[in-house]
């Protein structure tokens, strides 16, 4: 059963195969069958031949063909297809081909413009190479690659426009479309191919967008009317001979992106007048400006390392140059025949000047050949017909064949070496071949019959004159420079150089370091003193707590910035010489170190206090201990500091500004004897406790606050004293009881209070006072019966003007009140009568007690 599964396989396969491998006609046309359902137009010929559709004139392909009863799409045009249908004017091509082949319309000479439908995605290699009747072409937005010399040879094609939707152009496609004036490429390519538009003769305007990055070899090759260029950021490479022969050429522009040029890349852009090499590029390759006769000025960037054969050979314009130091070597015949070419100086890092370089350089006066360069090779300066002197560096060992041949008005040769250099003396290509006979070489001090012995003897020998030695300083702001003798040929002297302060000796002009030195003289000689600024050590340190900045190792005269940043508490005081800038800009003239002197900085110790004072405010040092002391104003206790402390005193040590609040209160009790304690309860002071009471100046008894309202005065019977002023100028005080155990009433004690009228003193034994005790004697004194003749004969008590018996008070009777409000009754007291009216006391009389 396997078996024969796969053999029906095997089967349709082939039968398919050889479905698709079938040719068929339908009208004019052939077709391919390419799968079940598609079919390419094909060629009438089953091999490439001129008769290919003979006679056909024109073409309508249609969108589909059928045979044997099966209809096909036509999908492409296959491959020559049309292959040099001569007489075909005119094609249709109809929306369903995708794809037009390999050379599917090559030769075909006669066909006219045709459309190509959008259904296109390619065009393949010399698809419409030689359609030299072709004038315009429309590329639809379908097509993404045209290939290689897809319009190769379309000589009458003018104008082209090339869709964003192609993103490849391959190599020739373009070629020879001689009648092409101009040309846009889309942003999509990004490469111009090989030789893409060589030999468009009428090519003169072309934009190339800034998705190029390279242009290929020999791309515009014979361009002849493309007369200015100008190459986007984005090219990277320009190929070999890509602008060869485009000879109106007079402008363009190298971009700083381009980091190569090819072999021969402007050969022959007869019009080019100038042109700069950018820093990207490192060499210039051979013959790459050859024969740019119009070319007067060349800028040659510091990048370039070397300088290719025929580089600049026939530039007949081109009158100066400059040679970057970067360069070195020059190839051969590179500025061959630059017969404008006045001057020219030759860097000192070439060390290789090619085999007729500069010959035939007709113009040339003058050239400096480096100490690099060891060789002058074959023919380097043939012909300079112009060119009269010429100095040989001490470095050269030989010259070649031909080198200075034919520079018939060389008449002075200045050869440094003191070992002659070897030269070619054959007949036919002698180093010296036609100078003038009279010309002489001038030679170092000594060297004479070395030289002479030579083949130079066929010239004059001479010493090279005047044989002076010159010294100079750099510039006399740096130092100066001396010569202990005169000097000559063969002579020796001794050069010292002297460095004005702040600067030092570096070397010679020869980079000689000896100084002094000695010298023996074998040529005129300038010697530079080279001085450079001596380096100082500028330092910082300090004093105290902080750090400084600006340490550093600084030119002479070289300004530096110091700075001092002090610790927390400390501040900058000044530098120790006496200069207080912060920062501070020094000039170096010296190895010098800057002190910065720090110092702790001052803080303000302050307080609040009302109610009282404290002491130990003030400015003090960072971190120095200070002490607060709060104390309070009569009749006030310190209760705490504005931070919760309650230490009095307190110390603290100082970081910062501060500020305290001392907080007081008012006393509404507390000491006032030894074992003896008062309080105060809205109008009476009582007093408790046992002992002797403090005596008081007249306004520091701790009640002093409420001398204006207390009313009474209250004692227990353990006091013994009553002191100094203890409740002197009470205002308010009326009624007073003094204890049993009073012996004494202070100086004063009672002084001022002028509303004492009710006094109390219960001690059987009268205690001792003096007059000062109380302020009214013109009132009522209640004393112990027992005891009142005793008061009544005291010195001081006996002033009372009524004393009378403490007796228990009687109720009499109730006296009823006008109103009901008002309490009223009558009391029988000491033996006298008293009416009590709402709590207040009265003679009978109707004196208020």
């Amino acid at each position: 059963m396997k078996h024969k599964i796969l053999l029906s396989l095997v089967a349709v396969l082939l039968t398919a195969l050889s479905t698709q491998a079938q040719t068929f006609q339908s009208g004019d046309l052939y077709y391919k069958i390419t799968s079940d359902t598609t079919v390419e137009v094909t060629s009438s010929q089953n091999s490439w031949s001129p008769a290919n559709y003979p006679g056909l004139t024109t073409a309508t392909i249609p969108e589909t063909v059928t045979y044997n009863d099966t209809t096909y799409f036509v999908t492409s045009i296959g491959s020559d297809a049309f292959y040099r249908c001569t007489y075909l004017t005119s094609v249709t091509i109809p929306n369903s081909v995708t794809s037009i082949g390999v050379r599917a319309f090559w030769g075909c000479s006669s066909l006219t413009p045709i459309t190509i439908p959008n259904s296109v995605t390619s065009i393949e290699d010399e698809a419409f190479r030689g359609c030299s009747s072709f004038t315009s072409l429309t590329i639809p937005n379908s097509v993404t690659t045209i290939g290689y010399s897809a319009f190769y040879g379309c000589s009458a094609l003018t104008s082209l426009t090339i869709p964003n939707s192609v993103t490849s152009i391959e190599n020739q496609a373009f070629y020879g479309c001689s009648s092409l004036t101009s040309i846009t490429i889309p942003n999509s390519v990004t490469s111009i191919g090989d030789r893409e538009f060589a030999d468009c003769f009428s090519l003169a305007s072309i934009t190339i967008p800034n998705s190029v990055t390279s242009i290929g070899s020999d791309a515009f090759y014979r361009c002849s009317s493309l007369t200015s260029l100008t190459l986007p950021n984005s090219v990277t490479s320009i190929g070999k001979e890509a602008f060869r022969g485009c000879s109106s050429l007079t402008s363009l522009t190298i971009p700083n992106s381009v980091t190569s040029i090819g072999v021969g890349a402007f050969y022959e852009c007869s019009s080019l007048t100038s042109i700069t090499i950018p820093d990207s590029v490192t060499s210039i390759k051979d013959q790459t400006f050859q024969n740019c006769s119009s070319l007067t000025s060349v800028t040659i960037s510091n990048s370039v390392t070397s300088i290719g054969n025929w580089a600049f050979q026939h530039c007949s314009s081109l009158t100066s140059l400059t040679i970057p130091n970067s360069v070195t070597s020059i190839g051969n015949w590179a500025f061959y025949c630059c017969s404008s070419l006045t001057s020219i100086t030759i860097p000192n890092s070439v060390t290789y000047i090619g085999g007729y370089a500069f010959g035939h350089c007709t113009s040339l006066t003058s050239i400096t050949i480096p100490n690099s360069v060891t060789s002058i090779v074959i023919g380097a300066f043939y012909d300079c017909s112009s060119l009269t002197s010429v100095i040989l560096p001490n470095s050269v060992t030989s010259i070649g064949g031909n080198a200075f041949s034919d520079c018939v008005q060389l008449t002075s040769i200045t050869c440094e070496a003191n070992t002659p250099p070897s030269c070619n003396i054959s007949s036919n290509n002698h180093s010296f071949k036609n100078i003038p006979a009279n010309c002489t070489i001038k030679v170092p001090c000594g060297c004479l019959e070395a030289y002479s012995t030579a083949p130079w003897y066929n010239y004059q020998l001479t010493n090279i004159p005047p044989l002076s030695l010159q010294v100079q300083p750099s510039s006399e702001s740096l130092g100066s420079t001396t010569i202990d003798q005169d000097v000559d040929c063969d002579s020796t002297a001794i050069v010292s150089a002297t460095a004005n302060y702040g600067y030092h000796f570096v070397q010679w002009s020869d980079s000689i370091t000896d100084n002094p030195r000695t010298i023996k003289l074998t040529k005129d000689t300038l010697l530079t003193a080279e001085f450079a600024r001596n380096n100082y050590q500028i330092t910082t340190s300090y004093t105290g707590n902080g750090m400084t900045q600006g340490d550093t190792v600084v030119l002479y005269q070289d300004t530096i910035t110091l700075s001092a940043l002090a610790d927390y508490g400390w501040e900058f005081s000044g530098w120790e010489d006496g200069n207080t800038d912060n920062p501070r800009v020094v000039v170096a003239t010296e190895d010098k170190d800057y002190k910065a002197i720090f110092v702790r900085q001052q803080f303000s110790l302050t307080a609040i206090a009302e109610n009282g004072v404290v002491d130990g405010v003030g400015t003090f040092a960072y971190e120095d201990t200070c002490q607060l002391t709060a104390t309070p104003n009569t009749g006030y206790h310190f209760v705490q500091w504005s931070d919760g402390v309650t230490d009095n005193p307190r110390s603290l040590v100082l970081t910062q500004d501060t500020m305290f609040t001392a907080e007081f209160a008012k006393n509404y009790s507390g000491q006032c004897g030894d074992s003896l304690y008062w309080s105060y309860d809205t109008t009476t002071i009582s007093i408790t406790g046992s002992g002797a009471m403090y005596n008081y100046s007249d306004s520091l008894m701790p009640w002093y606050l409420f001398r204006d309202s207390i009313t009474a005065v209250e004692m227990v019977n353990t006091a013994t004293t009553i002191g100094d002023n203890a409740f002197a100028n009470c205002s308010k005080l009326n009624k007073l009881t003094i204890s049993e155990g009073i012996e004494s009433v202070g100086a004063n004690a009672f002084m001022g209070c002028t509303q004492l009228t009710n006094i109390t003193c219960h001690p059987i034994i009268p205690p001792y006072a003096v007059t000062s005790s109380f302020e009214n004697y013109d009132t009522y004194l209640r004393v112990p019966c027992s005891s009142k003749s005793q008061y009544m004969a005291d010195a001081v008590w006996g002033q009372f003007k009524y004393i009378e018996c403490i007796e228990e008070e009687t109720d009499i009777e109730s006296v009823e009140s006008e109103s009901s409000e008002q309490s009223v009754r009558k009391i029988y007291r000491d033996g006298h009568i008293y009416i009590l009216r709402d709590d207040e006391e009265y003679s009978i009389l109707g004196q208020k007690l």
